[in-house]
């Protein structure tokens, strides 16, 4: 299992790289989270127009750059030239990074596990891009040696069947409950996930609904638990109180935006080493 030679009994990912204070997604977001010691850099990957990966939240590029437009119509040279610490003005402007710049960094750091969310997804009329996107990613993952250092992510249970299956059950598979979150999943989630987040949202009428609460209801963590699958919780996860009950419902890793905080807290707790 990827926790064999870990102590800690929950792990921290930083998610996006440390976006707390930092730009996220950024070359200059991971090496913060590095430094700060986490187990797991989580990110997000797209593809441009001509066929290069990149590593970007959003669809569309303006939330997080000065630029304005979706990913997957841009060039790789239209999407280096955008500024991805704008709003940042005690940042140098910076572009956002490609994955193989993404993966030089991050490979290099021992014991570094990463989180990989495929973001295009195979939607009517975007099945082509969406699996070569997914194909290129794992090529270049296991390019740098991070096969058995990372999961496969998206909220796609299609694009997840497509990697299970394509690839002979070989990468550890990252999913979300409550189930109906992700499309297309046609599996049982317990032959086909390794892990999955909790989220503390329900569907109802085709909206996700916020709860009450942000700590999952601890029949969730059982009937997670129940399928053979490890439980993660995410970024709504902030407090000592939040992150201590969810490690008693079996919580073995948060993604965080806060990773410094959330190492803290789990140290003072004696749940991280």
């Amino acid at each position: 299992m990827m926790w064999e030679g870990h102590k800690s009994r929950v792990l921290v990912a930083a998610h996006r790289g440390e976006r707390h204070t930092t730009p996220e997604n950024t070359l200059t977001a991971f090496q913060k989270a590095i430094g700060l010691g986490v187990d797991m850099i989580e990110t997000d990957v797209r593809m441009t127009r001509d066929g290069e990966l990149v590593i970007m939240h959003d669809a569309d590029v303006a939330r997080t750059t000065d630029g304005a437009g979706l990913v997957a119509d841009m060039t790789l040279a239209e999407f280096k030239a955008l500024n991805a610490a704008d709003g940042y003005p005690e940042f140098a402007p910076e572009a956002p990074p490609t994955l193989r710049e993404t993966l030089a960094l991050c490979a290099g750091a021992p014991g570094l596990l990463m989180d990989f969310e495929l973001k295009d997804y195979p939607t009517p009329g975007n099945e082509d891009f969406a699996y070569e996107s997914c194909d290129k990613a794992i090529a270049l993952i296991e390019e740098f040696g991070m096969g058995e250092k990372c999961v496969i992510n998206s909220f796609s249970g299609k694009l997840l069947e497509y990697v299970d299956e394509k690839y002979g059950h070989r990468y550890r598979l990252h999913g979300y409950y409550p189930f109906e979150i992700m499309g297309g999943l046609s599996k049982d989630p317990g032959e086909l996930l390794y892990c999955l987040c909790m989220i503390s949202q329900r569907e109802k009428g085709g909206r996700i609904l916020p709860r009450s609460q942000n700590v999952c209801p601890v029949e969730w963590f059982e009937a997670v638990k129940a399928r053979g699958i490890i439980p993660w919780v995410g970024a709504s996860i902030r407090s000592s109180e939040e992150l201590l009950e969810c490690a008693r419902r079996g919580a073995r890793l948060v993604t965080t935006d806060a990773p410094g905080d959330a190492l803290k807290m789990l140290r003072e707790m004696g749940l991280h080493e």
